[in-house]
């Protein structure tokens, strides 16, 4: 029988009863229940690309060596 499409959470977790039942690995019954909802699992948030870093100076953190005029 095929699976139910939808992203409702009890459509989900009936596919995966399904694909259990039917003799799927847990790893592979949530894969393939949340491919067909159109879904993905959630990855952990990677830090922003790009930008500066506010409130951070390295040339004010240092002393400066020459205090003269050219």
């Amino acid at each position: 029988m095929p699976l139910m499409r939808g992203n409702n959470p009890k459509q989900i977790s009936g596919n995966i009863r399904r694909l259990k039942k039917e003799g799927k690995p847990q790893d592979q019954a949530v894969a393939i229940a949340l491919n067909v909802a159109g879904k993905s699992k959630k990855k952990p948030r990677k830090m922003a690309t790009g930008g500066m870093v506010k409130g951070y100076s390295p040339i004010a953190l240092r002393k400066q060596r020459f205090q003269g005029i050219f």
